[in-house]
């Protein structure tokens, strides 16, 4: 029976639907394909994905189909295949009367065979702005399905509409292999999103003195060094600046710079095209590409190649990148925020650093100090980490620190800085009990550091004497630092925890959060 051109527009909608780039790809996929299936007489709808390091086509189709058992094709085999490696669409009138048609995917009768055609169309990339006209567009799969066997005339037009739904299928493929890229090529750790603005933790001077700065550097395209011993919050803060800027809706790709050796690094960086080299079965884009619009994070870059160096100093220079076996010019526009634990300037002098680059790099710099030297943080941050990771392992809510863990945690060195804080934390959850994170349930290094006020060497007064001063400094910490709030938590007057306070030395604007 002839389609009808609303019918056609009302599936196209329900297929648009269906796409959701925050979704997994292999879930969007199925969901099309449920869609499909069953639609004007349509069949065992099945999409076949490129694998590049396989070489192979991955085949996804409805989950409970029957079929054989094969989940690959070949480049060039079958009708698939053949699709595939042409990056021509293919009609079968008839699946018996075709001698190429293999039926090795599905189970279908020897009626089916007769009364049924066959369409695939292949799943092409999507242009590229950039590319001279008439470029060839990339194969990225098949869309196959089974189809009742219409006249010539109108098998064309469904596989005219095949076609319209495999180039939305090739948006999402896109979007999804270029995530996959990001994750396969980034050594050790990356990142790649849009940044949602998220607490920054500022108690300290010092911390609250380079918050202030923030959208000074955000307001600019200028590169940014953001000096800083390991776990000092560096990339944190460089998202902080990313999401206060004019780049916030675009995305934000960290690298962590390690021993990864320079051949790698330029074709993660440069990306190829297809048969720049053995291994390049498929056209890839690099990290620049990747970031365009957006915002590049390099962590110790002190660490990259001198050549590496270079290539970024260009790309600051021009502008512009070429994928590896290609001499086209490709813009992009990226905003570059590095950190260092050393200074690149001194690294440069010893010719251990591109001199020109570590000059356009540090023309704006930052220090981020370490934890130990910002104590007032420690508290707030750990108050911070404590709630998502009870939210991260639907787990009970720590709402109180007694008084002597924050006393170790306050005078703990953190050579790790708010890393180490992050991961003691959360091992301590695991020992912590109704709600209250106490000493005892601190990693036993933290313990140690301050043996000397175990209380087991203390006397019973003494140990009387530590209770009240604990007493009062939860108080104080509920109360926000107000010592009249205090005392009524407490249930006594204001010159008392006045005296209490002055009597056991401490600072009641210590616990002040505002």
């Amino acid at each position: 029976m002839p389609l009808q051109a609303h019918e056609l527009f009302n599936t196209l909608n329900r297929v648009s639907a269906r796409l959701n780039y925050e979704q997994p790809l292999q879930a969007q996929l199925a969901d099309i394909l449920r869609v499909l299936e069953g639609s004007h007489g349509f069949k065992r709808p099945h999409i076949a994905l490129f694998e590049p390091e396989t070489g192979l086509l991955k085949l996804n189709f409805i989950p409970g189909t029957p079929c054989q058992p094969q989940n690959t094709y070949t480049a060039g085999k079958g009708i698939t295949g053949q699709v595939f490696s042409t990056g021509k669409a293919f009609i079968v009138p008839s699946m018996a009367k075709n001698k190429t048609f293999l039926n090795l995917l599905f189970e279908r009768s020897q009626e089916e065979l007769e009364s049924l055609a066959f369409l695939c169309v292949p799943i092409l990339s999507p242009p590229n702005p950039t590319d001279m006209p008439f470029t060839p567009r990339e194969v990225l799969g098949t869309l196959g399905i089974d189809s009742p066997s219409e006249s010539e005339e109108e098998l064309e037009l469904r596989s005219q509409f095949l076609k319209v739904v495999a180039d939305l299928i090739a948006v999402q493929t896109v979007i999804a292999q270029n995530k996959m890229q990001l994750d396969a090529l980034m050594p050790v750790s990356q990142d790649s999103h849009v940044v949602i603005d998220t607490p920054f933790i500022a108690q300290s001077k010092k911390m609250k003195r380079i918050l202030e700065q923030a959208p000074n550097f955000a307001s600019t395209d200028m590169p940014l060094v953001i000096y800083g011993e390991q776990g000092t919050g560096k990339e944190c803060y460089a998202k902080k600046i990313h999401f206060l800027s004019s780049r916030k809706y675009a995305s934000f790709v960290s690298f962590y710079a390690d021993s990864t050796d320079e051949e790698t690094l330029m074709k993660i960086f440069r990306g190829y095209v297809k048969n720049a080299f053995p291994s390049a079965v498929q056209t890839k884009k690099g990290i620049f590409e990747n970031t365009n619009t957006g915002t590049f994070y390099i962590e110790y870059i002190e660490r990259l190649p001198l050549a590496i160096q270079e290539l970024l100093l260009s790309v600051l220079i021009d502008g512009t990148i070429t994928r590896i076996g290609s001499t086209q010019k490709i813009p992009v526009n990226i905003r570059f925020i590095v950190s260092s634990s050393k200074d690149i300037e001194k690294l440069a002098e010893q010719n251990k650093f591109n001199k020109e680059l570590a000059l356009r790099l540090n023309a704006f710099n930052i220090t981020i100090p370490p934890l130990r030297e910002r104590r007032e943080d420690i508290i707030p941050l750990a108050e911070m980490f404590l709630k998502q990771d009870a939210l991260k392992n639907n787990i009970e809510e720590v709402t109180k620190i007694s008084y002597p863990a924050i006393e170790l945690l306050t005078s703990y060195y953190f050579s790790g800085n708010i890393s180490e804080l992050k991961s003691s934390l959360q091992h301590s959850l695991e020992n912590c009990k109704d709600g209250v994170l106490r000493a005892t349930d601190l990693p036993p290094c933290i313990q140690a550091a301050a043996s000397s006020t175990d209380k087991t060497n203390l006397s019973l007064a003494d140990q009387v004497h530590q209770f009240e001063k604990e007493l009062i400094v939860d108080s104080l910490v509920k109360a926000n630092g107000n010592m009249y709030k205090a005392a009524q938590e407490l249930k006594t007057s204001y010159r008392i925890i006045n005296y209490k306070i002055k009597k056991y030395e401490l600072d009641a604007k210590k616990y002040n959060k505002s």
